[in-house]
């Protein structure tokens, strides 16, 4: 039997796919192979397979990040005035391209982790902003309505008392 670190990830699918119909025929009282080996086989077959798609996704993050440095870095020297659009366009299809080569799965995978980031990134930033809104001093206001007219600039506390 091939050690499953020199298989392709073709021979891997194609002897699971075999395995798993031995455990079939197993289940079923038509064959008296080993339960045991089998599964330790498949197990041994589907950790490979995983850690191969967990490497490739890894791979595939570190190219999309190189890729999109390489794009900022290509803009570093634009004008400010309009630069941001041109980069988050030409980031936008650099990462639409590089994600339609990607396994389906995987996108998916990459999809999840970024909503992720974005949520954890959007918490920080709702945080940050009730701190500063909870720093903010409001000892001009003494609270009553016609202070809150007069704060908006429609007349004065006198005016409404």
């Amino acid at each position: 039997m091939k050690n499953v670190t020199e298989m392709t990830i073709e021979e891997l699918n194609a002897e699971r796919t075999k395995l798993n119909e031995l455990d079939q025929a197993i289940l079923a009282g038509a064959s008296n192979a080993n339960e045991h080996d089998l599964y330790e086989r498949l197990d041994l077959i589907v950790q490979e397979i995983d850690d191969r798609e967990k490497n490739a996704k890894q791979i595939s993050i570190t190219k999309m990040l190189t890729a999109i440095e390489d794009i900022q870095n290509c803009f570093k020297d634009t004008p400010i005035i309009g630069a941001h659009k041109e980069l988050k366009s030409v980031s936008s299809y650099a990462l639409r391209v590089f994600v339609r080569q990607l396994p389906p799965h995987i996108a998916l995978e990459m999809k999840d982790e970024l909503d992720e980031l974005i949520q954890t990134r959007d918490l920080e930033d709702i945080k940050a902003a009730e701190i500063n809104c909870e720093e903010r001093s409001y000892d001009d206001m003494d609270g009553d309505h016609a202070s809150a007219l007069a704060s908006a600039g429609w007349g004065t506390d006198e005016d409404y008392a």
